[in-house]
């Protein structure tokens, strides 16, 4: 009798930890991080981690390094999951939100990506996350990008309503951004995954570099 208790608690244990095992990584799909060089803190060290998460989430995750207007408006109809780190627009205090700047410097229109230009459904899209200035500001002429996105059918939004700042690649708004994933991957939600990315930004370093100022829209999603 004690030893037929011992082999049922083993097998009940071997059971659970193939459970277990099999719902580690139960995310799938393909993933995108782009950023763009020439723009100060703006680089491969946040890009790099946030990649290496969601790798380990289970999607097929890979970074673009300067790319297109096309090619970054193409995955967010197409990707589960779309992180975009660039410079967001501001004219001046009531003229700001609506682009991302897809071209280091330029202020020619056509290498911004507008809000009010997004028009293919994005319902696959588990997650957009826009690591720009202002992202989650509504703009005048050019509307409101991540409230665009979820119009369109995105599950889950991650924005900006002011200014975000960094020193380098990889602290501030960037240790920020990872600590979101860091939280993703624990199976966490997306509005719990931000305020404990919040909660340990402002622990590091005293400061939110931005980060108090970040909307979420559906929110109670998880990406796991």
């Amino acid at each position: 009798m004690k030893s037929s208790k011992f082999l049922f608690t083993t097998f009940s244990a071997i059971l659970i930890s193939v459970f277990l095992s099999s719902n580690v990584f139960a995310a799938s799909g393909y993933a995108r991080v782009y950023y763009f060089t020439g723009t100060g803190a703006l680089g491969s060290g946040t890009t790099s981690t946030i990649s290496s998460y969601l790798t380990n989430m289970g999607y097929s995750s890979a970074r673009g390094l300067n790319n297109s207007v096309s090619t970054i408006t193409s995955a967010f109809s197409s990707r589960k999951v779309v992180h975009i780190l660039c410079h967001g627009y501001f004219a001046d205090s009531t003229h700001k939100g609506g682009g991302l700047q897809c071209v280091a410097g330029s202020s020619d229109p056509v290498d911004w990506i507008w809000a009010n230009n997004l028009t293919n459904n994005m319902s696959q899209a588990e997650l957009i996350f826009l690591e720009s200035c202002y992202s989650g500001c509504t703009n005048p002429s050019n509307g409101r990008l991540d409230s665009t996105c979820i119009g369109l059918g995105a599950q889950s939004t991650i924005a900006f309503v002011n200014e975000i700042t960094a020193s380098s690649s990889s602290d501030g708004i960037h240790y920020f951004s990872q600590r979101v994933y860091y939280y993703l991957g624990q199976g966490y939600d997306i509005t719990t995954s931000v305020y404990y990315a919040q909660t340990n930004t402002i622990n590091m370093y005293g400061s939110y570099y931005g980060a108090d100022s970040c909307v979420v829209q559906g929110g109670s999603n998880t990406i796991l």
